[in-house]
């Protein structure tokens, strides 16, 4: 019986481990299609993730961008928008340079 509930309780956490650790992407494309694809499933904590890896990790600009959109008109955090519009602005993206001081 021991060995099932460890058995059932791995399984668990390998299934969900992606929300536990983070996201995971190979390239900033490959976080963005799944950061699109989550937003195109109204899911914005999750989408948030993997443009905050594309931005934080990989500099993307249009990733540090999206991160801003979703935080301020999705999750209404506007100081978390704020920070990735200076970011995106940082990267080279110049429609964020003027959100930045929203």
């Amino acid at each position: 019986m021991k060995r099932i509930a460890v058995l059932l309780a791995f399984m668990f956490i390998s299934a969900d481990s992606a929300a536990f650790f983070g996201p995971d992407c190979d390239s900033a494309s490959d976080c963005m299609t799944k950061a699109e694809n989550l937003s195109n499933q109204n899911r914005l904590a999750d989408a948030i993730d993997f443009y905050r890896e594309a931005c934080d990790e990989y500099r993307n600009k249009n990733g540090c961008y999206q991160a801003g959109i979703h935080y301020q008109f999705g999750l209404g955090k506007r100081n978390k928008a704020k920070n990735y519009y200076v970011k995106a602005c940082r990267y080279g993206y110049v429609p964020a340079c003027h959100l930045k001081e929203i």
